[in-house]
C-alpha cells in the first residue's frame, strides 16, 4: 500500500478543483448561447442559484486553499505518534 502524506493529497485536490473548474469553465464558454438564453427565463431563480454556487465555490477554494495550520498540526501529530511508538519499541 502506497502512502502519501498529507501535503500530497492537498495538492492533489487543489489540483482536482482546478481540473473541473476549467473543464465548467470550457463547457460554459461551449454553450453560452444555451445558458444566457435559459438564464433571462426567470433571472432571479437562476443569478440565486448561481449566486450561492459562486460562494461555495468560493468558500471551497479558501478552506483548501488555507489548509497550512491543518498540514503542520497533522505532521506534528505524525511526528508524535511515531516518537511513542519508538518508545514502547525499545
Amino acid at each position: 500500500m502506497r502512502v502519501h502524506s498529507i501535503s500530497s493529497q492537498i495538492n492533489t485536490q487543489k489540483i482536482r478543483m482546478c481540473v473541473i473548474y476549467a473543464l465548467m469553465a470550457l463547457l460554459v464558454a461551449w454553450q453560452h448561447k444555451f445558458i444566457v438564453e435559459g438564464f433571462g427565463h426567470n433571472v432571479y431563480l437562476n443569478g440565486m442559484i448561481f449566486g450561492v454556487f459562486g460562494f461555495g465555490s468560493l468558500i471551497a477554494f479558501k478552506d483548501v486553499f488555507g489548509m497550512k495550520n491543518e498540514q503542520l498540526a497533522f505532521e506534528a501529530l505524525q511526528e508524535a505518534y511515531q516518537d511513542i511508538q519508538k518508545g514502547k519499541a525499545k
